[in-house]
Order: C-alpha cells, then structure tokens, then sequence
C-alpha cells in the first residue's frame, strides 16, 4: 500500500515448521542438516510414495493440461500398498518391527562413537559412511518399507507446493505480480527453493514471479529498527496495523 503502510493479507499453519515436525515424527532425524542431506541423496524419488497423474491415467493428461510427473496425491501409494496383517503374519510383523529397532539402536551406538573420536567423522563423511548410516537410521524407525529420502522429499514437495500455491491465491487476490520469501525452511536448500519457484509459475500461470531473499536473517533485526526509529524527534511505532504479517 505504499512505502510505510503494510497490510496483512493472509498466511497458513502449514510451512517449514509443518514440514520440520512431520519430518521428527516419521523419521529419526534429529537436525535439519540431517533432511536436507536425505532430500539431496542421489536415489531419493518422492515418486514411490506419491501418486501421480501417470499413475491415473498412464501419461499425459493433455486435456487437463498435466505432465505425467505432476503430483496427484501426496503419499498417495502409501494407503495402497497397506494391508491387513493376522494370525502369523501379524506375528512376522511383530519380529520385523523388533529387528528394526535393534538396528536402528546399533546405526545411532555407531553415529556416536564417530561424532566423539576426533578425525573419524572428517574421514567417515569423506568416504560417504556417515550419510549412509544416517539414511539406514532414519528409515529402519519407519512404519513399512518405505525408505526416509523418499518420504522426506516427498513431505518436502508436499509443503512447498503448498507454499506457492496459497501464495499465488494471495498474490492473485491482491493482484501483486510479485512475491519474496524468506525464512530457515529455504536458506541454503536450493532444491526447496526450486520446488516452491516450480509451484508459483504452475500454479500462477506465469503471471506471478518468485524472488528468494540471500540473507534472510537481517529481515527481523532491519524491521525492528525501523519500527522504534525516531519520527520527528519522537521515538514513536508504528499504528498496528502498518505491520506485515
């Protein structure tokens, strides 16, 4: 509304923090770190858990105007492929679920004996043994046999399409060509920066372009400044509502 009035026009409970807690519940992670280096590994494919247009129709939905690769449903080959486990079966799940536990527990002994030995977690990263023993204890805690990367990137679209997509309507609504984010969820990941870029032009049709801050982390501390600086030889704030929210 101009250079010293904001409005808030709207926002939405599920973002990077939606996204960090479905990630601390399904897996084991423990650090942001450890998702962003599930998400970059090489056999990551949000495809085996996601459903998607060539899953419904076997290509192209050229009428709909969606490539096969579009997501339909998140997690959607995850209810598919559950099943009603009795009698022995249910008993062989029972052992599977122990097994897993005791080789999630053996995975974490040895992450902590390599983070304590000054050297070996240098040489272990070097030789890729540290992602691998992250990526077998994130997926061993899970339910079925599924793999952590998988699910992780698959949550990883899910948020960050939701992301662009309410951002378009917003931006749409208040008829702004122009959007900036900002925030942890996107610092140093550029593949959920370019997942959320992909969702604004889908979504947006091209009439909506995405701008991505650098160095996000100034925003809090530049706008705390300015709302307490002197206005007319008078500490004053701003009116509540000149805040963008």
């Amino acid at each position: 509304d101009g250079v010293n009035r904001h409005r808030r026009v709207g926002g939405s409970s599920v973002g990077g923090a939606t996204f960090w807690g479905l990630v601390r519940l399904l897996t084991s992670c423990e650090t942001f770190d450890e998702v962003v280096r599930l998400t970059e590994m090489d056999s990551a494919s949000s495809a085996n858990v996601d459903m998607q247009v060539g899953d419904i129709y076997g290509c192209d939905c050229r009428e709909l105007g969606l490539p096969r690769e579009v997501v339909a449903a998140s997690f959607g080959k995850v209810g598919m492929k559950r099943k009603v486990h009795q009698g022995r079966t249910l008993w062989w799940r029972y052992l599977k679920t122990l097994i897993r536990h005791y080789e999630e527990g053996f995975w974490l002994v040895l992450l902590a004996i390599i983070n304590s030995v000054p050297g070996v977690k240098q040489l272990a990263t070097m030789l890729g043994f540290v992602r691998f023993a992250e990526e077998r204890v994130a997926s061993v805690a899970m339910c079925g046999s599924f793999r952590a990367h998988d699910v992780a990137l698959s949550l990883l679209r899910m948020i960050s399409n939701n992301i662009g997509h309410i951002t378009c309507l917003y931006a749409q609504q208040a008829r702004f060509n122009t959007v900036v984010f900002g925030g942890s969820f996107i610092r140093d990941h550029p593949y959920t920066v370019a997942t959320i870029s992909a969702a604004v032009h889908f979504f947006g049709r091209g009439c909506v372009q995405p701008l991505f801050l650098k160095h996000d982390g100034f925003v809090g501390a530049i706008g705390a400044h300015l709302a307490g600086r002197p206005i007319g030889g008078v500490c004053e704030r701003m009116p509540h509502e000149q805040y963008a929210m």
